[in-house]
Order: structure tokens, then sequence, then C-alpha cells
């Protein structure tokens, strides 16, 4: 009976390990993906598509003090965009904000309703970073 039960507990272990393994394994290579998205790029042809990220580049004005890489802010957002996921999570913790490694959107303008805050996590969760649309070579 014991040996059943070990054998079956070790199953399921080894299994969970291997789904583990696959969603941190996702969540590296959408990240990393997600570091070759062009946020300027990004915002100069969304705006008229979407007002959220009708957006201007102040990388220059913000990125020296907080040390992002690109930053671009709308009337309802800024998208700062980190050299690593890990610096993305420290500034996270700092303000009204959602990490998308290693993107955070910063909800620092115009209020916005809770489910426009899921959309616009959402829509910039799902943006595709492999299109060459907008990549950063």
């Amino acid at each position: 009976m014991y040996k059943v039960f070990s054998i079956v507990l070790i199953v399921v272990l080894v299994a969970a390990c291997g789904i583990l393994g696959l969603i941190a394994t996702s969540d590296y290579f959408d990240a990393s993906a997600r570091a070759k998205i062009d946020l300027v790029e990004l915002a100069e042809d969304s705006r008229r598509d979407w007002v959220y990220l009708d957006a201007v580049d102040v990388t220059d004005d913000v990125c020296p003090d907080l040390g992002c890489v690109q930053a671009v802010k709308s009337p309802y957002v800024s998208v700062l965009k980190f050299p690593t996921a890990l610096k993305a999570l420290d500034y996270e913790r700092g303000c009204d904000c959602h990490a998308i490694s290693p993107i955070v959107v910063h909800f620092d303008g115009k209020q916005v309703t809770g489910e426009e805050r899921r959309d616009i996590i959402y829509t910039l969760s799902s943006i595709n970073a492999e299109d060459d649309y907008w990549i950063v070579y």
C-alpha cells in the first residue's frame, strides 16, 4: 500500500515540477520577447487606434532618474521599459503600477475605471513582441 502511494506521490511531484518549469520558461521567454519592443514606435503607431497609448516619448526626461531604458506617457498612463524584469518588479513596488516584465504600466494620469485598467494591462500583456512591427533590433 505504501509502495503504491509512494509511486503515485513521486509521479505527481515530478509532473508538478515539469508544469512549473514550463510556466517559468514561458514567463522568461515572454519577458525576453517584450524586452525587444520599441515603446516609442509602439506609441507612435498606436495613436490612431488606442487612446490609452496616445503617448509621447519621455525617455530623456524620465529614464535617467528611474533607470528605465524607454518611457512613453499618455494622458492616462506612463509605460516604462526596464533593462531587466527584476528592475521592473522593483519599480512596481513603489507606485500605482503593474509590471508586465520588463515593462511597467504606471497609472499616473487621468483616472481610469477598473475595467479600463484591466483592458490596458491585458492589451499590453498580449502584444506579440515577435512581430517585426515593434521590435528594437
